[in-house]
């Protein structure tokens, strides 16, 4: 009777069970915490041993609380690799300033859960034993054999425990699949096409480049990519390979048949519905000249109609890897009639120059950095006052909470990281230009930084994350980017109609003879062009003082003077200065360039409209939208 009597399981007992019970399901809510937090290669792998642990300490403790010695042997253990899974998760937490409540409870249940069992396991022996004379002796003890993981009778309490725990891993589970960001590498045909494209352009020898076409000739990218597309990217990259090889008397006319097979693969690839855009610079090197192939994913595809003529834009972010890219929210090539809207550069230009002057008293970047970094008091009067104007010209149009959110933010980040600038030596500091960097900055700098910087750059991150400033910032981005495509497309227009007539504001900025046509590709051929298009983006825009306050940088900045876009952009203030009259008490002018961003927006898009109709000798027109797809987003 002695045997039967030990069979009662001891309240220590009791206690390490429900307590390893308690650490196992805790831990497994855990794991679908990491699972919803982490990113990375070690999402799944990490998650993974945390729910393994999990699952195994709440079964071993729900042993240890029915008796059985050996499992609490076991909990013993698990417990202990637990404490240093749940330590290691907790200190990668701190150091990335991501705080748990959970992971701190898990921990100290664990510790818990260690004592406890150490506690319970003398009196759980000795009732092991005891069980192990009873079956020797025949006697039916009325607990199952003592091993680790034998049956042990689940009461309908402990179901609805599992099953709810089922349900917590399978919600966390369903969110993070159904909520994984876009990758438009995802889709076989774009990885297939930005992969073998960027091989080809990067290749040393004619051998490897056409290893790389062959791969889009393969049945398989005949498929994916289509038989017109397959066709058109061979004879584009034909072409290519006889650019790479052509003689100096050779490379205009071959450099002009390039450039007509990489439309017709723009082509194809539209009329098989493929997200994807190939655009191409020519880079000349010691020998010839080098094709740059660049490949888009196509977010935003419009279609549009000018006097019966199609024409096309695609707002789109680069795929390719390579580094080099062009200095222009947009462009066009001769001889393409598609306008291309960089989505990259548009978002650089909104992070690190207009959005953050939502922020009170923040100045609107538009010196070059040195002139700022002279500390001149005219330079930074220009400067915040134009910030005054960007803040008006927002509160105007955008009154919403998240946005002026998104400013300060934004502001905050830019004056933290021109502070590292300032203090840390040694270390090269670049602004991002995302408004979601894809590599963190404070993990970079950890080091060189205090605690109280570590934390403000995390809560910084934190806010632009919010799903409501990544809106506001989407707004944002497609107001400047409608002011793009107007630009754009008024050089669609432009190459279409042809461009008569010489500004003579513009001529006498050249210094060149106003009465003499300019040759197409000069420089005044160039900034003619160009003054055609602000003059569109800034009399059909709809908010004219964005484009302004973006156009004076043309004007300011010293790294831009002698370009094309430099003498438009004076040219226009020019003329829009007399329009205006706000030099009839002669000004600076710098001040004069100011006065006219304050002017009213009505009648500085009127006065651009006349301008254009004085100078071109026809009214300015705009290009009708037949279409427009939508894709999915990408990078927010």
């Amino acid at each position: 009777m002695d045997d039967f009597d030990t069979l009662r399981v001891p309240g220590t007992g009791k206690v390490a069970g429900n307590v390893g019970l308690l650490t196992g399901v805790f831990a497994c809510v855990l794991a679908a915490q990491t699972l919803a937090v982490l990113r990375g290669p070690f999402q799944f792998p990490t998650a993974s041993v945390m729910f393994a642990l999990g699952a195994a300490m709440a079964h071993t403790g729900f042993r240890v609380s029915r008796g059985f010695g050996k499992s609490a042997v076991l909990a013993l253990y698990l417990a202990s690799v637990n404490i240093l899974v749940t330590g290691s998760w907790f200190a990668f937490t701190l150091l990335r300033f991501m705080f748990s409540p959970l992971t701190f409870f898990v921990l100290m249940l664990s510790i818990v859960t260690v004592a406890t069992s150490a506690v319970a396991l003398p009196p759980l022996r000795k009732l092991d034993e005891a069980r192990a004379r009873l079956h020797a002796e025949g006697l039916d003890p009325g607990l199952s054999a003592p091993a680790v993981f034998g049956p042990v009778k689940m009461t309908r309490r402990s179901w609805a425990a599992l099953a709810a725990l089922c349900g917590i891993i399978g919600a966390v589970v369903v969110y993070r699949v159904s909520h994984r960001p876009f990758e438009p590498r995802s889709i076989k045909a774009v990885a297939l096409l930005e992969q073998n494209l960027s091989e080809w352009t990067t290749a040393e020898s004619g051998a490897k480049r056409e290893t790389f076409a062959r791969r889009l000739q393969s049945e398989q990218a005949r498929q994916l990519l289509g038989a017109e597309t397959a066709d058109a990217l061979a004879l584009m990259l034909g072409k290519g390979a006889e650019l790479t090889r052509a003689k100096p008397e050779e490379i205009a006319a071959k450099a002009l048949d390039f450039t007509q097979s990489q439309s017709a693969v723009d082509g194809a690839l539209a009329r098989k519905g493929l997200p994807l855009f190939v655009d191409a610079s020519l880079l000349p090197n010691a020998l010839a000249v080098a094709p740059l192939i660049m490949t888009y994913y196509v977010e935003q595809d419009e279609s549009f109609e000018y006097r019966g003529q199609p024409l096309r834009a695609v707002s789109a972010w680069r795929l390719d890897p390579m580094r080099v890219r062009l200095p222009a929210l947009g462009y066009v090539r001769e001889g393409n009639p598609v306008a291309i809207i960089s989505y990259d550069l548009i978002e650089a230009e909104l992070v690190l120059h207009l959005l953050p002057s939502l922020m009170e008293k923040e100045p609107a970047f538009v010196f070059d950095e040195r002139s700022r970094f002279q500390g001149d008091a005219d330079t930074l009067d220009i400067e915040a006052r134009l910030g005054n104007v960007l803040r008006r010209q927002f509160n105007a149009a955008w009154v919403d909470v998240d946005t002026r959110l998104l400013g300060e933010l934004l502001a905050k980040r830019r004056n933290l990281i021109a502070k590292w600038r300032r203090t840390i030596t040694g270390f090269p500091i670049t602004p991002p230009e995302r408004l979601l960097p894809e590599s963190d900055l404070g993990d970079k700098l950890e080091t060189y930084i205090s605690r109280t910087e570590a934390f403000a750059w995390q809560d910084i991150s934190d806010g632009l994350s919010e799903a409501r400033v990544v809106s506001a910032f989407e707004r944002q981005r497609n107001e400047l980017s409608g002011a793009i495509k107007r630009h754009e497309l008024q050089h669609l227009i432009d190459q279409r109609e042809g461009l008569a007539g010489v500004p003579v504001a513009l001529a006498r900025r050249l210094r060149v003879d106003a009465s003499t046509e300019p040759e197409p590709y000069s420089l005044f051929g160039a900034a003619r062009s160009e003054l055609s298009a602000y003059m569109a983006q800034v009399a059909d825009g709809l908010h004219p003082r964005l484009s302004l306050v973006q156009l004076s940088a043309a004007v300011f900045d010293r790294n831009l003077r002698g370009q094309p876009h430099h003498f438009a952009a004076l040219a226009l203030f020019d003329g829009l200065m007399k329009s205006l009259r706000v030099i009839e008490d002669h000004p600076t002018y710098d001040e004069a360039v100011v006065r006219v961003i304050e002017a009213e927006p009505a009648a500085v898009q009127a006065a651009a409209r006349n301008l254009y109709e004085e100078w071109f000798g026809r009214v300015l027109t705009s290009a009708t939208r037949t279409k427009i797809i939508e894709r999915a987003h990408w990078r927010h």
